[in-house]
């Protein structure tokens, strides 16, 4: 049997995902909670997600925050980030550095080759010819390279 894809997934998609019970990325956490991929994390990107769930504006007591982050953090990958972290592709978004480091660490950039797994990253951090639109997702979040 062949090992889930391991993924890289930003906040954004984390949190509509985790947030949003009747939202359109719903459909990740099913697929995460049944081991159809298996999300990579790091220290930082962890951070962000425990510093985003206590925003005012989702009004989540640290109870609720907590059972969140249970239905997601199990199934996750923790990937250590060494110091100095790696070297990366320039990106307009400060903020999206960890999760790029997370994606070199853990083999999951463009020209990486590492056969049948998928990259998924956000599309201002690519190049224009890299970006191609999910197939079952009109409007996606994220941005699928297929491995070459």
């Amino acid at each position: 049997m062949s090992q889930p894809p391991r993924v890289v997934l930003d906040t954004n998609l984390v949190l509509s995902a985790l947030v949003f019970a009747q939202g359109r990325l719903t459909v990740l956490r099913h697929a995460w909670q049944e081991a159809r991929f298996v999300p990579l994390v790091s220290r930082a990107t962890t951070a962000e997600l425990i510093r985003v769930l206590a925003y005012p504006k989702f009004k989540l007591d640290a109870d609720q925050q907590g059972e969140l982050l249970a239905d997601y953090l199990p199934w996750c990958e923790t990937v250590r980030i060494p110091s100095p972290p790696p070297a990366t592709p320039a990106c307009r978004d400060v903020y999206d550095q960890p999760f790029l480091q997370l994606a070199v660490c853990s083999g999951r950039l463009p020209g990486q080759r590492r056969p049948g797994f998928a990259q998924h990253f956000r599309p201002d951090c690519l190049p224009h010819h890299q970006r191609r639109k999910l197939p079952e997702d009109p409007q996606p979040m994220t941005t699928h390279l297929p491995v070459e």
